[in-house]
């Protein structure tokens, strides 16, 4: 956790805005959304890999 080339990490969004609970409530879904976003870009990034692997 924590920053990447000069920006939060999605992990590290949703931390911090949780650890400011109950005052940041609404940031939560905003962090959340980023995170979700990341990791879906992820995914699908493993699957190219994994296909690009195959093909081999």
């Amino acid at each position: 956790m924590g920053w990447r080339n000069g920006k939060l990490t999605p992990q590290s969004g949703v931390h911090y805005v949780a650890e400011g609970l109950p005052f940041n409530w609404t940031k939560v879904n905003t962090e959340g959304r980023k995170t979700f976003s990341a990791f879906a870009e992820l995914e699908a990034a493993k699957e190219k890999v994994a296909i690009l692997a195959c093909s081999r």
